[in-house]
């Protein structure tokens, strides 16, 4: 997990979590301002522009515009077999569903 803090305290934070053929991916974003958000990852793609940066992200979230305009894109492979659907079973509190729900998780 990398972070980012300001006056010693956490204001965003993301998972990097091996995936196949070397690649990264970027798990559980997270940060209430998008710009302090945006700052990591910035620093995070900088640093590991070597590799293939891969994020299950929630379509048209925030996040999944600054990815977009960073140069991801969705694979073909997921074209080909999408789309894909995010499932949800009640309404109780809106939980996952808000501005800060930035990324997806596959159990």
């Amino acid at each position: 997990m990398l972070g980012s803090y300001e006056n010693k305290k956490l204001i965003a934070s993301v998972c990097l979590r091996e995936r196949r053929d070397n690649s990264l991916c970027l798990d559980m974003c997270n940060a209430l301002e998008s710009s302090s958000l945006f700052s990591l990852l910035d620093k995070v793609i900088n640093t590991y522009s070597h590799k293939r940066l891969e994020c299950f992200v929630k379509t048209d979230s925030d996040l999944h515009h600054y990815l977009t305009l960073k140069g991801f894109y969705v694979p073909d492979f997921f074209t080909k077999i999408g789309p894909l659907v995010e499932l949800r079973n009640g309404e109780q509190h809106n939980i996952g569903s808000g501005q800060y729900m930035r990324t997806l998780s596959w159990i």
